[in-house]
Formats: C-alpha cells, sequence, structure tokens
C-alpha cells in the first residue's frame, strides 16, 4: 500500500513549517511561519514558486546576494538559503516578526483611520532610516508598500517597522536608470503605471526616484487608513487611476471618485478622521504632497524627505489645553525656538493671537516663568512633560462681574445678594470644571 505524502507540512534542511500558516504571498514566493528542527526557535521562510526556481533562479540568488551586504535595523534579517525536500525550490530564511505586517495592521477596524501619532511617528521614523540605508548602499526596493513593511516587538515593548521582500530590489548607482518594471498598482510611480498597467509602449526610463512615489502613497495609507488615490470600480478602472495620478495639481494629495464616470474629489489636505495633530499634520501634509509630484522634477528628493523626518523627529512636543474649545492640542516646536516663537505656535493651531494668549502653568503665567530669550530645549522638563491651559483675554475680561446700577431701596440688598450667588455660583461651577479637566491631565 503506497503512502501519500503529508501535504500540511513541509520543511528544508533545517527548518520546517506547516503550509496552511501563511505570512505572507507574492508572485514569485510564499512566506511561511517555521521552526528551527533543533532549537525550535521561530523564523520566516521564503518558499519561491517552482516556476521561480526552475526558470529564474537568479531572482532568489539576487535577493539573497542584497539582503547579504544589510544590517540594520530597519532592514529584514537574512539567515541564508537552503533548498524545499521534495521540490527543490529556493528557500530563503529570515527572521521572524510577531507583529505581522503594516498591512495587516491596517486591515484592523481600529486602525480604519490611520495610526495614532504616537504610532505613526515610529512608522515614519524607522521606514525613513530603512530608505536612507539602502540609498546609503545604492539600493533601490521598487516595492515600497505596507504589506513589505513588518512589525516586531523589541524588548522594551516597542514597535520596531522593517523593510522586507527584496525580490524587486536592486543596486543602482546614483544617476543610473532602469527599464524593467516592478511593483504594486496601488503603489506605483505614475510613469511605471502607464507602462505596466495600461500596456502603453511609453520608451520611459527610471530612477531611484520610482520610491519616493511609493513612499507618499505608503505614508498617507497609515495616515489615513485608506489610499490616496482612488477611481470608481478600483483596478478595474486602470485609466482613471491614470488620469488622477498624472492630471492632479501641484499640492494635491488625494483624489477619490465616487460614481462611475463621476467628478474627481481632489484634496490638499489630510482628511478630518485623520487622528494626528493640527500641529503634526502642518509638517507631514508638505511631505506628503512633495513626495506625490506627478512631475519628478518637483517631486522631493531623498535628501529632503530624510531631512524633513529628522526635523519632525527633533521637534520638542507641548500639550497646550485650550479651554475655549476643550481641545488638548499637541504643538511641535523647533528646540532653537523661543517663547515668541511657541506664541505663533498657539495662535496657528488655536487662532488666538498672541496678545490675546494667556497660557497657565501651574496657576502661573507662562511668560513670568519663561524668559523670551531662553530657547525651547532648556526650558524646565517638568513644562515640556506637563500640561500648560490656554484661554483667552478678551473672552475672559467679557466674563467678568459687571452689576447694574440699581436704585438704593430696602430691597437692594436682597437684588445685590442674588446676582452676586448667581454670578458666584457660575464662576465656581466653570473654575471646578477647569481644575477637575486640570487634575484628570496630571493623573492621565
Amino acid at each position: 500500500m503506497s503512502s501519500v505524502p503529508d501535504r500540511t507540512y513541509s520543511s528544508c534542511q533545517n527548518y520546517t513549517w506547516s503550509t496552511t500558516d501563511i505570512l505572507g504571498r507574492g508572485a514569485t514566493a510564499v512566506v511561511f511561519k517555521a521552526r528551527n528542527k533543533t532549537s525550535g526557535e521561530v523564523f520566516a521562510v521564503k518558499v519561491f514558486h517552482d516556476r521561480v526556481s526552475t526558470y529564474h533562479s537568479s531572482v532568489p540568488e539576487r535577493e539573497l546576494d542584497l539582503l547579504r551586504r544589510m544590517k540594520h535595523r530597519n532592514v529584514i534579517g537574512i539567515l541564508g538559503r537552503e533548498k524545499e525536500i521534495g521540490t527543490g525550490n529556493d528557500v530563503i530564511v529570515m527572521e521572524y516578526c510577531s507583529g505581522g505586517s503594516l498591512y495587516s495592521m491596517l486591515d484592523k477596524p481600529k486602525y480604519a483611520f490611520g495610526f495614532p501619532e504616537e504610532e505613526f511617528l515610529i512608522v515614519l521614523h524607522d521606514i525613513s532610516d530603512g530608505v536612507a540605508y539602502l540609498r546609503k548602499n545604492q539600493i533601490i526596493h521598487r516595492d515600497i508598500k505596507p504589506g513589505n513593511i513588518m512589525r516586531k516587538i523589541d524588548e522594551n515593548g516597542r514597535s520596531v517597522y522593517m523593510l522586507t521582500d527584496f525580490g524587486a530590489a536592486r543596486a543602482l548607482e546614483e544617476e543610473e536608470t532602469f527599464t524593467s518594471i516592478y511593483g504594486t498598482e496601488e503603489y506605483l510611480d505614475p510613469n511605471m503605471y502607464e507602462r505596466a498597467v495600461l500596456r502603453r509602449t511609453t520608451g520611459n526610463v527610471y530612477d531611484a526616484d520610482v520610491d519616493l512615489w511609493s513612499l507618499g502613497v505608503t505614508i498617507y495609507h497609515v495616515a489615513t487608513g485608506s489610499l490616496p488615490f482612488q477611481p470608481y470600480g478600483g483596478r478595474s478602472n486602470a485609466t482613471t487611476m491614470h488620469f488622477i495620478t498624472t492630471e492632479k495639481k501641484s499640492g494635491v494629495i488625494s483624489g477619490k471618485q465616487r460614481s462611475e464616470g463621476g467628478d474627481i474629489e481632489w484634496s490638499t489636505e489630510l482628511p478630518r478622521t485623520c487622528s494626528l495633530s493640527a500641529s503634526l499634520k502642518s509638517f507631514v501634509t508638505p511631505m506628503i504632497a512633495g513626495l506625490l509630484e506627478s512631475n519628478q522634477k518637483m517631486r522631493w528628493t531623498f535628501d529632503k524627505f530624510f531631512y524633513s523626518t529628522n526635523d519632525i523627529m527633533n521637534k520638542i512636543t507641548v500639550k497646550v489645553f485650550d479651554c475655549s474649545t476643550g481641545i488638548n492640542n499637541k504643538l511641535y516646536i523647533d528646540k532653537t525656538d523661543r517663547y515668541a516663537q511657541f506664541q505663533e505656535a498657539v495662535a496657528k493651531t488655536t487662532e488666538i493671537a498672541a496678545g490675546e494668549q494667556l497660557i497657565l502653568f501651574h496657576n502661573r503665567e507662562l511668560s513670568e516663568i519663561i524668559e523670551g530669550t531662553i530657547q525651547m530645549q532648556n526650558w524646565p522638563k517638568n513644562l515640556i512633560r506637563g500640561q500648560v491651559y490656554l484661554y483667552q483675554r478678551e473672552k475672559l475680561d467679557q466674563q467678568r462681574l459687571v452689576l447694574p446700577e440699581i436704585r438704593k431701596t430696602r430691597d437692594t440688598y436682597v437684588i445685590m445678594t442674588s446676582l452676586l450667588c448667581f454670578r458666584l455660583d457660575y464662576l465656581l461651577t466653570k473654575y471646578c470644571r477647569v481644575r477637575c479637566i486640570h487634575f484628570y491631565q496630571i493623573w492621565i
């Protein structure tokens, strides 16, 4: 009686995996969660399809060669290359990222409107550092997207995001170009999209800047939870997709078509549903706009992107509670800025002019605590980490107790007392509310 091989498990020399435990799937390979046969330690194995191993053996060889050259915190680590037992297909063994891909995270309901601010900044920092490392080593990825960015948790419980899937990557020196087409439709540079998706003969050559467009789409996706360019019908409406990405005006960061043949809804701003603070949006929006310039001559350079990212990461953040709106604003300020620039940032976010601002910290005016010439990096640490409160002086003046003139009669005392009690009750209620918010902010 012949035995039927178990197709639910597969292995190579040192690793074994279940064929149902899939971490990711691409055009050239499938990635599985695997275990070392000796230690039981978890790894990821990239098993190439039969046709790739048989007819395009240079693909896994090129990816392995690139990964062996790279060692960086934000680039997936490689352990080696083996052969799948039974098929002889190529297997690349990589470190395992327990957090899954960025795409799988964005697919969760809680991220339907994008990442919270703290996690977004980690993503921005890590992919910027990873891409900077690639450029330093003259490598172009050519398929940057959330599905090719993995998340792992470090020893401190903090997220670390890593670039992965270098099947389309190649070495590309400065000023060098290429003609081959790789990438994923929604993240593909418009010039490449025209040839790859619309199948038009363009004669175009491409350079490393195609990664910049993919970065712009990815950053927008992480910030908002949705893609920036959406034709009605999705991928089936490739002609409109190409129109949106090539005909949009400079500065436009999204274009969406709600109905078949309908107008395109253009926007130069991140949507209101985006959870990033207004201050952070003011820096991220021009970054996305610069990366998503259809005209490559106007598109940001890698150096400008890296500089802008580092500039955001190096800013000081201050929490300013606007008592007139009940909004707790998070402001991003340059370390070398002084009190006047801080007031300008407050005015830009809250629309309360500097002369109208009453800013309190621990029940004292901030202008009494901070000298105007001191740079923010030298402000007291408890102030930077704490909570300040903003009032509008004009509104406070309007709320001052103004008593009408009342003829002196025997009922004057009763009337005056009633007015005072009513006004004091109101002020006491408002005071208690602000104090409760103050203590709540301290405790959290």
